[in-house]
């Protein structure tokens, strides 16, 4: 788990990125 895709998540909750 990177840092980059949970603050990319935390930030842009797309349905693009729920599996990362």
């Amino acid at each position: 788990i990177t840092g980059q895709s949970v603050e990319e998540q935390l930030k842009n909750p797309l349905p693009t990125h729920s599996t990362k």
